[in-house]
Order: C-alpha cells, then sequence, then structure tokens
C-alpha cells in the first residue's frame, strides 16, 4: 500500500474521524458499521465493549509507550490500514498494511498542497 493507492479512493464517501475520550461511553458507535471510520491511538481500549472496528487506524506517538505500541501491533495484525509516524519504521518495518509520515506542524503546513 502507498499513498498514490488511496487517490481520490474514497471520493464521495462519509469518512468519520473517531477519537477516544469518554465521549464514546455515550456514543452509538455500531451506527457508523457500513461507513469509513478512521480512529487514533488507544482506540482498541473500547473493543471489549463493541463489535465495531475502524477502517483505519492512525497513531500519532513518535516514541510509543509499551502500551501504546501494543495498540499498533493490535491494529497491525489486525490487517487494519494504519497510519503510523516514519520515526516507529524501525519497531514495525514493512508491513502491506502501514503507511509511514513524517510529522508535521498544522502551523507549518499550507493545506492547499496537502492531498492524497
Amino acid at each position: 500500500m502507498n499513498w498514490t493507492d488511496l487517490r481520490d479512493k474514497y471520493q464521495n464517501e462519509r469518512i468519520f474521524l473517531i477519537g477516544n475520550g469518554p465521549s464514546l461511553a455515550e456514543t452509538p458507535i455500531e451506527a457508523l458499521s457500513d461507513d469509513y471510520t478512521f480512529a487514533l491511538n488507544r482506540i482498541d481500549e473500547i473493543y471489549d465493549e463493541t463489535s465495531w472496528r475502524p477502517s483505519f487506524y492512525f497513531n500519532t506517538y513518535s516514541n510509543p509507550e509499551s502500551r501504546d505500541e501494543k495498540s499498533i501491533r493490535k491494529h497491525i495484525h489486525m490487517g487494519t490500514r494504519c497510519f503510523i509516524t516514519s520515526a516507529n519504521r524501525p519497531i514495525f518495518g514493512e508491513e502491506n498494511n502501514i503507511l509511514y509520515f513524517d510529522q508535521m506542524s498544522l502551523f507549518q503546513t499550507n493545506f492547499d498542497e496537502f492531498t492524497i
């Protein structure tokens, strides 16, 4: 998988971003099972309470603690498309479902040029 594989692939599709705060306990997340979802960081902490799984997994930690590393590995092994910071390439290696990205500051980003 590479970045160009994703260009325009989900155009005109609904895609939801799922954080992992306390409000998830009140959210009927199964209602998103037929939609594309991007989930973040330790989203797997709710998996015991739901059958829902994200379409994509995004991890922002450049130095993951063991708990974060376990979450990342779980998503890699589930076959979820994972977006992981390039700093973690030595930890997770090359897998078909991982796309590495360089961290950037939102204040330094020209969003007109940021496309996939």
